[in-house]
């Protein structure tokens, strides 16, 4: 039941009732739907009709879709069919219903060009290069976290103008087994966005604690003596001379004063020599700022299992804070002209901020008809987020996975 009482929505009128929806919220819709589906493909069936058999709830604000209604795979209808009906709903969450004929209409103003290319290959009319529903969700759920934080996606991999590689007897290429990509850098600026705005702000924050605790040294060190010693800072000019018992001179009192000497103050109160304290005076403190140290690094390891159509990636990333590595295998489907490479990239902090690099060369393997290759790279410092982006390339198409 919905919030107001009522009986759950068909999904196909509510949707098109409310559309077009917030991108990050379309998405998360047509995750939860793929999601379902998924599970349902697992266990061998299959929506009875995505028009039809799924509701929409309402429950405490919160809108999401229920399949009510299932049935045993048989007959021609194929799990193909339903993904491309997943992009049909998710065509009319962003407020672009398919055309009559099925194709896709222009994509609109408010609809963001990373989440209409997912809808474009769901949709896609070669049935096999379209995702399976799991693959589908997982990328929903990838591009609306990045909705709802603001974050631009990581640029799509430049090797996707690359060549497709000769077929080897062996189906194995060495890594590298190709030409680096013209223009390519090893040192580029992170994304930016509110998360970067963020990071700044923090840094920012950090750097006036700093400065306002040194504020405190430094007013320590400049007042006029130390609690502990009595001996006057350095810093401080020297009393004026007051009508006192003279000090030392060097030849007896005479009925006039005499005139100072050159190089020889006249006399008066000698304070105490601030440059040379004694061996139980305390040292003032440092007033410099401390260098920023680098920051502590949490130990990470994970399994990495990537796909995308014709390129598959498995594996593993690892970091301590003191080194990073990435180890795995990049394969090819046995696809006639198919291409898949693999792109590697890492978080280091150099220079007091943290900076993105790819691994050189990128891609950093590629394969191409039915191959496979291994990779391992590894590098020192003080590294995280070692994440790979997997794409493939087949009749002039090219789809990634996003950075994992």
């Amino acid at each position: 039941m919905s919030d107001s009482g009522a009986a759950p929505s068909h999904v196909r009128p509510y949707v098109r009732q409310h559309a077009p929806f917030a991108p990050h919220q379309a998405a998360l819709f047509a995750a939860e739907l793929a999601e379902q589906v998924a599970a349902l493909h697992a266990a061998g069936r299959r929506p009875l009709r995505l028009d039809s058999d799924v509701r929409v709830e309402v429950h405490e604000g919160r809108v999401r879709p229920v399949i009510m209604a299932s049935e045993p795979e048989a007959g021609p209808h194929t799990r193909t069919d339903d993904v491309r009906a997943l992009g049909g709903v998710l065509s009319d969450l962003l407020g672009a219903p398919p055309e009559p004929d099925g194709g896709l209409p222009p994509r609109p103003n408010g609809a963001p060009e990373a989440l209409w290319s997912l809808l474009e290959t769901a949709v896609a009319a070669d049935p096999a290069a379209r995702p399976t529903a799991a693959l589908l969700a997982r990328q929903l759920r990838d591009a609306a976290r990045d909705l709802l934080l603001g974050v631009t996606p990581w640029p799509a991999a430049a090797g996707a103008t690359n060549e497709a590689l000769p077929a080897s007897s062996l189906h194995e290429v060495p890594v590298p087994g190709y030409v680096p990509v013209p223009g390519a850098v090893d040192d580029l600026p992170a994304p930016r966005g509110p998360g970067r705005r963020l990071a700044i702000g923090l840094a920012a924050v950090a750097t006036l604690v700093v400065l306002s605790s040194a504020g405190v040294v430094t007013a320590r060190a400049l007042s006029t003596e130390d609690p502990g010693t009595g001996i006057p800072s350095k810093n401080v000019a020297a009393p004026s001379p007051t009508p006192t018992t003279p000090a030392r001179t060097a030849g007896p009192p005479s009925a006039s004063p005499a005139p100072p000497q050159p190089g020889r103050p006249a006399a008066s109160p000698a304070p105490a020599q601030p440059d040379k304290p004694q061996a139980s005076s305390r040292q003032p403190a440092p007033t410099t700022p401390a260098r920023p140290n680098t920051p502590q690094i949490a130990s990470s390891t994970k399994s990495m299992n990537v796909a995308q159509n014709y390129g598959r990636a498995q594996g593993s990333v690892s970091w301590d804070g003191t080194s990073a590595q990435a180890n795995g295998r990049l394969v090819d489907a046995a696809a006639n002209e198919s291409q898949s490479w693999l792109r590697i990239a890492y978080q280091i902090y150099e220079g007091g901020t943290w900076k993105t690099r790819y691994v050189q060369p990128d891609p950093y393997a590629t394969v191409a008809n039915g191959q496979g290759a291994n990779f391992s790279w590894s590098r020192s410092g003080p590294i995280k987020d070692v994440q790979w982006d997997v794409c493939s390339k087949r009749n002039g198409t090219t789809y990634c996975t996003g950075w994992k």
